[in-house]
């Protein structure tokens, strides 16, 4: 097996017995990786685990094709203060967090969607409107997902729409929406 070593941020963790969990990170060149580690019986204050909303070095062994990986060791190195001791901030967190979860691809490089994590985070460790920060940071991981939504034209008439015009984002709709065509839909739609 080959060791490698490189930056990560922990994305998921499940239990998956008594002592097992899986263990989900997101690193720039190996994309997801996708880990199974024992937690080690501890006493007191010795006792650490591995979390979300940790960044830190991740050191494993590659799997063979078709086995499995084996965690050496995760160094936490930022675990992002601002958000742990703010309720609406870890909330907000989590939540892109699942997001990017379930965007990640095991294996292969993705440096973009990591240096996103990693900025996002480190907004919303101070921002004051943590709901808004996460709401733009989910239509830019849709952006370089390749799941834009469509802002130049209406969805329902696909006239051109100019800013300024009263547009309305309908998130069902994957777009804005023009206020001709709004009594017409069905959809809940945003300012």
């Amino acid at each position: 097996m080959e060791r490698i070593s490189e930056p990560a941020v922990v994305t998921a963790v499940f239990s998956t017995g008594t002592r097992d969990r899986l263990l989900t990170f997101l690193t720039p060149n190996q994309g997801g990786v996708r880990l199974f580690a024992r937690r080690l019986p501890l006493r007191g204050a010795a006792r650490r685990f591995i979390e979300p909303l940790q960044g830190g070095e991740l050191v494993f062994d590659r799997p063979r094709e078709g086995g499995q990986g084996r965690l050496h060791s995760f160094v936490p190195q930022r675990v992002w203060p601002g958000i742990r001791s703010n309720f609406e901030r870890t909330c907000q967190a989590i939540a892109f967090l699942e997001l990017v979860t379930l965007s990640i691809t095991e294996g292969d490089p993705q440096p973009e969607l990591f240096m996103q994590l990693v900025g996002v985070l480190n907004r919303l460790e101070d921002e004051k409107r943590p709901g808004l920060a996460r709401i733009i940071a989910t239509l830019r991981l849709l952006v370089t997902g390749g799941f834009a939504p469509r802002l130049e034209s209406c969805v329902g008439c696909r006239t051109v729409v100019s800013p300024g015009t009263g547009v309305l984002f309908s998130p069902e709709g994957g777009g804005g929406v023009c206020r001709a065509c709004l009594p017409l839909r069905q959809e809940a739609t945003l300012p």
